[in-house]
């Protein structure tokens, strides 16, 4: 007889019952009393415990070591997010103060007090070349503080195309000698311009508010310190070609030459590191065409301004933000315009400059091409990135504004 049968015997096993009874009545339970076993089958009993309980403990073994696995691995995932958290935060951290060093650096280009004006150089000075300003205040304060808003510095400080036009070739020298606000005598009726002064399509500039930003205070703070620019040969001088040069950007040594304009838009992009080379040199070429149209605001430098780029009905007759013009969709633009609380500068621009792509197929050393001794936008690098079309974004930023997704890729 086996070990098994044997056991099966010593626990009162008698097999199946058959019959009329067995439906009847329930089966007596087996006796488990080990007194009742013999030598041999109360060792095999032992012997089975055992094994059941060296498996239990296998079993509750492996377990911790699955869920001690499963946590350390979440705890290393968490260390490394929270490292990147704080590597994030670093270089937003450098970036700021950068833009901060760029702000003091620009504030020597002030003035000398509020009746005294400094003539505008020839070319951008260098940040180095500081000029004097009134001990106390910064020269962005003088900026606004001589008239109430950007709009009005704008129509009497610049050159006014309106006011070179033929139509009005006798108001240009009355215009050139001076830059004072109108006369607190003068009637409602004689601030109001004339039928010939209204402003033409291309002469329409962006309704500006005070600096809101650092990046607000260095364009602001260049149009104003070159708003005397008061002759149509002066703004185009400053204005320069329609191309953006990159020679700062590949060679940051070779200073000379440069149009001071393209020289503030690679100072400005330097500091963002972390954007891509064909996105920084898109977002410099429109902050460039921008510019170049509001120092010099004719048809030629409007009509060099993708369709797209050009003001939209808000941004000319609602005050806002500087930076908000060198967003390239439209909607987008009104949208930031219409709601400035629910999108400040610094949580936008840290998602727009990280989440933006013009989707450049080929290599970033494509998008640039050498003409005479500067750098430039390659041809078909800049018909690129004037199709609206070729501007998307990431994941992130649909998670992040999930309200503007439409508007990115409107075309309307």
């Amino acid at each position: 007889m086996s070990e098994a049968e044997e056991y099966d015997t010593a626990l009162g096993s008698s097999g199946p019952t058959t019959g009329p009874s067995a439906t009847k009545t329930k089966p007596k339970r087996r006796s488990r009393i080990v007194s009742n076993l013999t030598r041999q089958q109360a060792q095999l009993k032992r012997d089975q415990d055992r094994r059941a309980q060296r498996a239990l403990r296998q079993r509750n073994k492996d377990r911790i070591e699955s869920l001690e696995a499963a946590l350390s691995r979440m705890s290393s995932s968490q260390a490394e997010e929270a490292a990147a958290r704080d590597e994030r935060l670093r270089t937003l951290v450098e970036e700021n103060r950068q833009l901060q060093a760029r702000v003091e650096q620009l504030s020597g280009h002030g003035t000398r007090n509020q009746s005294t004006t400094i003539t505008p150089p020839a070319s951008w000075i260098s940040p180095s070349e500081d000029l004097p300003q009134l001990e106390g205040h910064s020269p962005w304060d003088h900026a606004w503080a001589a008239s109430p808003s950007i709009t009005m510095r704008q129509q009497e400080s610049r050159y006014d195309p309106i006011a070179d036009s033929d139509s009005s070739r006798d108001n240009v020298a009355a215009r050139s000698t001076g830059d004072s606000l109108p006369d607190a005598s003068q009637s409602p009726a004689d601030e109001r311009p004339a039928p010939s002064a209204l402003p033409t399509v291309h002469a329409a500039l962006p309704n500006h508010l005070p600096p809101t930003c650092p990046l607000d205070h260095i364009l602001l703070g260049f149009l104003r310190f070159h708003s005397n620019a008061t002759s149509r040969e002066a703004a185009k001088d400053l204005a320069g070609p329609a191309q953006v040069s990159l020679k700062l950007y590949l060679h940051p040594e070779l200073t000379e030459n440069v149009n001071p304009i393209s020289r503030l838009m690679n100072e400005v992009l330097s500091t963002f590191s972390h954007v891509r080379a064909p996105e920084k040199i898109s977002f410099m070429y429109l902050m460039h065409r921008t510019m170049r149209w509001q120092i010099f605001p004719t048809e030629t430098t409007f009509s060099d301004l993708p369709r797209w780029l050009r003001p939209t009905a808000t941004q000319i007759t609602v005050p806002h933000a500087a930076w908000i013009d060198n967003i390239p969709w439209p909607s987008v633009r009104d949208m930031l315009i219409e709601n400035p609380e629910k999108y400040p500068f610094p949580l936008f621009s840290s998602v727009y400059s990280q989440c933006v792509t013009v989707n450049w197929p080929y290599d970033a050393t494509d998008a640039i091409t050498e003409a005479g001794d500067d750098f430039v936008p390659n041809k078909i690098f800049e018909k690129h990135i004037q199709r609206l079309g070729n501007w998307t974004v990431s994941r992130d930023f649909e998670e992040h504004y999930p309200e503007m997704v439409q508007r990115v890729y409107s075309r309307d």
